[in-house]
């Protein structure tokens, strides 16, 4: 029960930051910029319970604890994007 309430409190701390406005900065042209919408941090957030969750029934350590966790923040991502992978391969300048 308190790795579960732990598991909550730390999606909970990973959605606070979307509550606050950033400001626009300049970024160079050779920067991505990662944008995340809030409707996408709820999705993260659910599957890192639901991940930590299902981790602590099948590897009862804490070890399996963060790693379902990561793994459920992870899928919850994959899930929202709409199950598209992108992939970009840039070559170094000689």
């Amino acid at each position: 029960m308190r790795n579960t309430v732990c598991s909550g409190i730390l999606a909970l701390s990973l959605l606070l930051p979307a509550a606050a406005q950033a400001q626009t900065a300049t970024t160079p042209a050779s920067e991505q910029l990662i944008v995340l919408k809030p409707t996408q941090l709820l999705a993260i957030g659910a599957g890192v319970v639901v991940g930590a969750l299902v981790a602590q029934v099948a590897i009862p350590t804490r070890l399996g604890l963060i790693a379902g966790a990561v793994i459920g923040g992870y899928l919850g991502d994959f899930w929202y994007t709409g199950s598209q992978l992108e992939l970009h391969i840039s070559t170094p300048k000689t």
